[in-house]
Protein backbone atom coordinates (compact mmCIF):
# COMPACT_ATOMS: atom_id res chain seq x y z
CA UNK A 1 0.00 0.00 0.00
CA UNK A 2 2.97 2.78 1.33
CA UNK A 3 4.71 2.04 -2.14
CA UNK A 4 1.37 2.46 -4.43
CA UNK A 5 0.97 5.65 -2.41
CA UNK A 6 4.19 6.95 -3.29
CA UNK A 7 4.09 5.54 -7.11
CA UNK A 8 0.22 7.12 -7.53
CA UNK A 9 1.86 10.53 -6.50
CA UNK A 10 5.01 10.27 -8.70
CA UNK A 11 2.71 9.60 -11.36
CA UNK A 12 -0.08 12.20 -11.44
CA UNK A 13 2.30 15.00 -10.88
CA UNK A 14 4.83 16.01 -13.13
CA UNK A 15 7.13 17.80 -9.91
CA UNK A 16 10.86 16.93 -10.17
CA UNK A 17 11.15 15.08 -6.62
CA UNK A 18 14.36 13.79 -5.89
CA UNK A 19 13.91 10.98 -3.72
CA UNK A 20 11.29 8.65 -1.88
CA UNK A 21 11.49 7.36 1.82
CA UNK A 22 9.55 4.91 3.33
CA UNK A 23 9.87 5.31 6.52
CA UNK A 24 9.35 2.20 9.10
CA UNK A 25 8.01 -0.17 6.65
CA UNK A 26 10.33 -2.57 4.85
CA UNK A 27 10.33 -2.30 0.98
CA UNK A 28 11.56 -4.86 -1.88
CA UNK A 29 14.29 -4.20 -3.94
CA UNK A 30 11.51 -4.07 -6.98
CA UNK A 31 9.35 -1.49 -5.28
CA UNK A 32 12.29 0.66 -4.95
CA UNK A 33 12.99 0.32 -8.45
CA UNK A 34 9.29 1.15 -9.18
CA UNK A 35 9.22 4.19 -7.46
CA UNK A 36 12.88 5.11 -8.72
CA UNK A 37 11.76 4.75 -12.07
CA UNK A 38 9.11 7.98 -11.63
CA UNK A 39 11.78 10.14 -10.19
CA UNK A 40 13.81 12.73 -11.58
CA UNK A 41 17.15 11.92 -11.21
CA UNK A 42 19.41 14.82 -9.68
CA UNK A 43 17.05 17.96 -10.48
CA UNK A 44 14.29 17.20 -7.90
CA UNK A 45 13.29 20.17 -4.94
CA UNK A 46 11.74 17.99 -2.65
CA UNK A 47 11.82 14.36 -0.55
CA UNK A 48 8.48 12.65 -0.07
CA UNK A 49 8.42 10.18 3.40
CA UNK A 50 6.00 7.57 3.64
CA UNK A 51 5.26 6.89 7.14
CA UNK A 52 2.92 3.95 8.21
CA UNK A 53 4.64 2.40 11.41
CA UNK A 54 7.63 5.24 12.03
CA UNK A 55 8.46 7.69 14.92
CA UNK A 56 8.59 11.28 14.30
CA UNK A 57 12.13 11.76 15.59
CA UNK A 58 13.04 9.82 13.03
CA UNK A 59 12.71 12.90 10.11
CA UNK A 60 16.13 14.38 12.00
CA UNK A 61 18.06 11.22 10.68
CA UNK A 62 16.26 10.80 7.38
CA UNK A 63 16.89 14.66 6.24
CA UNK A 64 20.03 15.01 8.35
CA UNK A 65 22.28 14.76 4.77
CA UNK A 66 19.30 16.19 2.27
CA UNK A 67 20.09 19.19 -0.06
CA UNK A 68 16.73 19.30 -1.13
CA UNK A 69 13.89 22.35 0.02
CA UNK A 70 10.97 20.54 1.22
CA UNK A 71 9.59 16.96 2.27
CA UNK A 72 6.32 15.78 1.35
CA UNK A 73 4.92 13.97 4.61
CA UNK A 74 2.24 11.73 3.21
CA UNK A 75 0.34 8.68 5.14
CA UNK A 76 -0.01 5.58 3.30
CA UNK A 77 -3.73 6.16 3.95
CA UNK A 78 -3.87 9.00 2.08
CA UNK A 79 -4.42 8.61 -2.10
CA UNK A 80 -2.72 12.06 -3.25
CA UNK A 81 -4.59 13.82 -6.43
CA UNK A 82 -4.08 16.27 -8.84
CA UNK A 83 -0.73 17.33 -10.52
CA UNK A 84 -0.47 21.09 -9.60
CA UNK A 85 -0.08 21.03 -5.80
CA UNK A 86 3.40 20.66 -5.45
CA UNK A 87 4.20 23.68 -8.12
CA UNK A 88 1.62 25.59 -6.05
CA UNK A 89 3.26 24.25 -2.65
CA UNK A 90 6.75 25.63 -3.80
CA UNK A 91 5.40 29.29 -5.13
CA UNK A 92 3.99 29.71 -1.72
CA UNK A 93 7.48 28.96 0.03
CA UNK A 94 8.99 31.34 -2.58
CA UNK A 95 6.44 34.08 -1.73
CA UNK A 96 6.75 33.42 2.08
CA UNK A 97 10.16 32.98 3.07
CA UNK A 98 9.24 32.60 6.88
CA UNK A 99 6.61 29.79 5.72
CA UNK A 100 7.61 26.52 7.45
CA UNK A 101 4.94 24.33 6.58
CA UNK A 102 1.70 24.07 4.05
CA UNK A 103 -1.14 21.66 4.68
CA UNK A 104 -3.42 20.22 2.19
CA UNK A 105 -6.45 19.24 2.33
CA UNK A 106 -7.94 15.50 3.10
CA UNK A 107 -10.70 14.55 1.73
CA UNK A 108 -13.22 11.12 2.33
CA UNK A 109 -14.52 8.78 -0.52
CA UNK A 110 -17.90 10.91 -0.01
CA UNK A 111 -16.39 14.04 -1.21
CA UNK A 112 -16.51 16.03 2.49
CA UNK A 113 -13.35 16.78 4.21
CA UNK A 114 -12.01 14.87 6.69
CA UNK A 115 -9.12 17.10 7.72
CA UNK A 116 -6.11 19.40 6.90
CA UNK A 117 -5.62 23.35 8.05
CA UNK A 118 -5.85 23.13 11.52
CA UNK A 119 -6.33 25.53 14.36
CA UNK A 120 -4.68 25.02 17.64
CA UNK A 121 -7.04 24.45 20.25
CA UNK A 122 -9.98 23.87 18.36
CA UNK A 123 -11.81 20.82 19.40
CA UNK A 124 -8.68 19.95 21.12
CA UNK A 125 -5.25 19.75 20.85
CA UNK A 126 -6.23 21.04 17.24
CA UNK A 127 -8.99 20.62 14.72
CA UNK A 128 -10.10 21.53 11.14
CA UNK A 129 -13.11 23.69 11.46
CA UNK A 130 -13.61 22.81 7.71
CA UNK A 131 -13.78 18.92 8.74
CA UNK A 132 -17.60 17.51 7.48
CA UNK A 133 -17.74 20.42 4.60
CA UNK A 134 -18.29 19.46 1.10
CA UNK A 135 -14.69 19.67 -0.87
CA UNK A 136 -17.02 22.52 -2.91
CA UNK A 137 -18.37 24.18 0.18
CA UNK A 138 -16.00 27.34 0.07
CA UNK A 139 -16.88 28.07 3.65
CA UNK A 140 -16.83 31.14 5.88
CA UNK A 141 -14.99 33.89 4.03
CA UNK A 142 -14.21 30.84 1.24
CA UNK A 143 -11.16 30.12 3.56
CA UNK A 144 -11.86 26.44 2.51
CA UNK A 145 -10.45 27.24 -0.69
CA UNK A 146 -7.80 29.47 -0.63
CA UNK A 147 -4.17 29.81 0.97
CA UNK A 148 -3.81 31.03 4.39
CA UNK A 149 -2.03 31.20 7.72
CA UNK A 150 -3.28 28.39 9.63
CA UNK A 151 -2.11 27.02 13.09
CA UNK A 152 -1.16 23.57 12.39
CA UNK A 153 -0.93 20.67 9.61
CA UNK A 154 -2.81 17.38 9.31
CA UNK A 155 -0.53 14.55 10.07
CA UNK A 156 -1.97 12.85 7.43
CA UNK A 157 -0.27 15.35 4.63
CA UNK A 158 1.97 18.36 4.45
CA UNK A 159 4.89 19.73 2.64
CA UNK A 160 7.81 21.54 5.28
CA UNK A 161 10.69 22.90 4.68
CA UNK A 162 13.52 20.85 5.43
CA UNK A 163 15.92 23.21 7.64
CA UNK A 164 12.71 23.42 9.68
CA UNK A 165 11.58 19.60 9.99
CA UNK A 166 15.29 19.57 11.44
CA UNK A 167 15.15 21.99 13.51
CA UNK A 168 11.96 20.41 15.15
CA UNK A 169 13.11 16.93 14.96
CA UNK A 170 14.20 16.96 18.78
CA UNK A 171 11.46 18.58 20.11
CA UNK A 172 8.94 15.37 18.13
CA UNK A 173 10.83 12.51 19.84
CA UNK A 174 8.29 12.04 22.34
CA UNK A 175 4.91 12.71 19.93
CA UNK A 176 2.87 10.17 18.13
CA UNK A 177 2.37 10.93 13.77
CA UNK A 178 -0.83 11.70 15.11
CA UNK A 179 0.22 14.78 16.76
CA UNK A 180 2.94 15.60 14.58
CA UNK A 181 0.68 18.66 12.70
CA UNK A 182 -0.24 20.02 16.11
CA UNK A 183 3.65 19.96 17.23
CA UNK A 184 4.80 21.61 14.05
CA UNK A 185 2.24 24.27 14.18
CA UNK A 186 3.33 24.66 17.58
CA UNK A 187 6.92 24.54 17.03
CA UNK A 188 6.38 27.54 13.88
CA UNK A 189 4.77 29.90 16.50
Amino acid sequence: RCVAAACALLRNTRYPFRAVHFVGVEVSAGDHARVSDLLTKGQGKARVLCWPHAQPRQLGEILADSDAEHAVICSERVDVEGDEWPWECDGLFRCHQDLSVVAARILGQDGRILGGAEILGFEGISGCPDAGRRADDPGYFALALKPRSVSAPNSELFVARIPFLRAAADSLSTSTWSSVGSWLGAIAL
